[in-house]
């Protein structure tokens, strides 16, 4: 889901769906990058790209899905996709890299990877565990509750304005 560039690790987990022969991986977006891509996948009946997706069809390719793979090899500072899967009730296989591991661990929504076994192994255990699977997802989903929605951020973020103004109001920030 997402953009479709080279930091965000897709051509690590093509090849991977040459070999994973149980599961199917989807891949919504365009991007730049999106052309070698479809090259790398071209032999690759398993990887199928959707293009760009609308919201409500991204829910639905959430909520059926056994996992979303988060494989960046750069450093993302928040996982949005992340957080649309948790949503979804949709575990996460994330790569153990910037933000996720830290988004991963405070929800309890996911499982991390480093390496391609790693990876391999995590699919099998969503694939064919469905108890963790459930369990992974009501916990996304109790994290992205409390984390992560509107009634969670918004009175969290006036808190902070509203500290900011005393502190201004009482000259701790110093004058223009």
């Amino acid at each position: 889901m997402g953009r479709l560039e080279v930091f965000k690790g897709l051509q690590d987990v093509i090849p991977v769906f040459r070999e994973y022969e149980s599961a199917d991986l989807l891949v919504a977006g365009e991007g730049e990058y999106g052309p070698a891509l479809r090259g790398l996948a071209a032999d690759c009946p398993r990887v199928k790209f959707l293009g760009r997706v609308a919201l409500e069809e991204l829910c639905g390719y959430y909520r059926e899905a056994i996992a979303l793979i988060a494989p960046s090899i750069g450093y993302e500072t928040f996982g949005v996709v992340v957080i649309e899967a948790f949503r979804q009730r949709t575990p996460v296989i994330a790569r153990r890299l910037g933000a996720y591991p830290e988004i991963i661990e405070t929800a309890g929504g996911g499982l991390l990877f480093s390496t391609t076994e790693e990876l391999v192994a995590a699919m099998r255990t969503l694939q064919t565990n469905r108890p963790e699977r459930t369990r992974l997802g009501d916990a996304a989903y109790a994290a992205y509750v409390e984390h992560w929605t509107e009634s969670a951020v918004i009175p969290h973020y006036l808190e902070i304005a509203h500290e900011a103004i005393e502190q201004h109001n009482a000259g701790q920030y110093g004058s223009r």
